[in-house]
């Protein structure tokens, strides 16, 4: 199944020019670099691998999506995200090729570097434990239940994660709630091992309990996406068999990132899907902003010169306060947002372009290089074991499949700041508790 859908994206552009596909924009070297683009993420994407699903894959979904299908359509049509400036087709050509020469490093450094990873310590299934962190998420499940008012309130909870840029004065209490959503979800995960191990009827009473508060808490319905995939997807991998669905698995993602998530959010924010113009609607929200921030981007810094570190100093640097460093750096997505006028300030700017933004073309070498380099590391670690032995470092790398996708839309102040946090907060509560 998996090659039967790689051969059938790989003709399916061939297909579509000139019968089904009239575009009013059309610069053959623009065309022909989202091409090379497509067939790059495609080959990456549905390869050759015993791994069911690994972070470099989520790299080239990511690619293939946000920054070629989508983007082609956008650029082919006219389609304006944010009212940015129309740029000529010079400035798509050169964001494409930094995107191909990222990923050319990227896909040369993760085949070729050797890595090993420390092991982990295994999750905690005895009783004692158990008592602790149950205890500590009912505490927290009270406190934001009444916080937010019952039901109603926490239906507009998303508010507080819609937000994602950490560059304003609510870092801390942004930490605060992203470190409370993830003990409710290290709560399940800990009460179903206790209960896999165990077979009590209190540790099924328990795992029934921990997931009923964390689906009220982190309501799949109403938090951003990339959280939903961040947090549930571990789970659905670790209680099911997600062997069962290989030859689907890969697909299902491709669907649920161009289709699902997508109208999600149009349904969120009120959009009629009787409309025939819903394509076009979906293509231009912010939730496919990404190509058109890195074009913004690259223009920007090709005029005005690089960063020189100085934005990856604020991601870095995340956890200190703007009331102490007041002219911290913010997110690369917002400070573009400010400079060019943007009516809203809250948006992405991709992983790739970072490199660029700080260092040029030597910085989209570098970046690639370490990210590969990272993956490699995660993957390896995961995938060598025989079955899903978990400890921690292995249910974060379920996590980072979420957070990976988070990382490369960016920006990398915001992602890297949650994933930092995440990891540290689950290695933490294992040795608390």
């Amino acid at each position: 199944m998996i090659k039967f859908t790689k051969y059938l994206l790989l003709f399916l552009p061939l297909t579509l020019f000139g019968d089904f596909f009239i575009p009013i924009r059309n610069d053959w070297m623009v065309t022909y670099s989202f091409g090379l683009l497509y067939y790059i993420s495609v080959l990456g994407y549905f390869n050759k691998s015993k791994s069911l699903i690994t972070l470099k894959d989520f790299v080239y979904l990511f690619v293939l999506l946000f920054l070629c299908i989508v983007p082609f359509f956008q650029y082919s049509f006219g389609i304006n995200v944010w009212n940015i400036i129309d740029y000529l087709d010079i400035s798509y050509f050169k964001a494409n090729l930094i995107i191909i020469i990222f990923l050319v490093v990227y896909s040369i450094t993760y085949k070729n570097v050797k890595t090993t990873f420390k092991k982990s310590l295994p999750i905690s299934n005895k009783s004692i434990s158990i008592l602790k962190i149950n205890s500590i998420s009912i505490i927290i499940f009270i406190y934001l239940f009444s916080k937010y008012n019952g039901f109603t309130g926490l239906s507009l909870a998303r508010n507080d994660f819609e937000s994602i840029t950490l560059s304003d004065n609510n870092t801390i209490h942004n930490l605060i709630e992203m470190t409370t959503r993830t003990i409710l979800f290290f709560n399940v995960i800990s009460n179903y091992f206790y209960f896999k191990y165990s077979k009590s009827r209190n540790s099924i009473l328990l795992f029934i309990l921990s997931l009923i508060m964390m689906l009220i808490i982190v309501n799949p319905l109403n938090i951003p996406r990339y959280l939903l995939v961040t947090f549930y997807l571990p789970l659905l991998l670790i209680i099911s068999n997600p062997y069962k669905y290989r030859p689907w698995f890969k697909i299902s993602f491709v669907f649920a990132v161009l289709v699902v998530f997508p109208l999600m959010g149009v349904i969120r924010t009120g959009f009629d899907l009787s409309n025939l113009d819903i394509l076009f609607t979906v293509l231009s929200t912010g939730s496919f902003d990404s190509h058109s921030m890195l074009v913004q981007g690259v223009e920007y810094y090709f005029v005005n010169n690089f960063s020189f570190g100085y934005q990856l100093l604020g991601s870095i640097f995340f956890f200190v306060p703007r009331f102490i460093w007041p002219t911290k750096p913010v997110g690369t997505g917002e400070f573009l947002g400010i400079e060019e006028g943007f009516y809203f300030t809250n948006v992405s700017y991709p992983f790739i372009g970072e490199g660029f933004a700080n260092f040029g073309f030597l910085g989209v070498i570098i970046f690639a290089f370490f990210l590969a380099i990272v993956h490699k590391k995660f993957d390896l670690y995961f995938w060598s074991k025989s079955k899903f032995n978990f400890d921690i470092t292995s249910l974060f790398y379920l996590c980072f499949i979420g957070l990976t996708f988070f990382m490369m839309r960016g920006d990398f102040l915001s992602s890297f700041a949650y994933t930092f946090s995440i990891y540290m907060i689950m290695k933490s509560l294992n040795k608390i508790i």
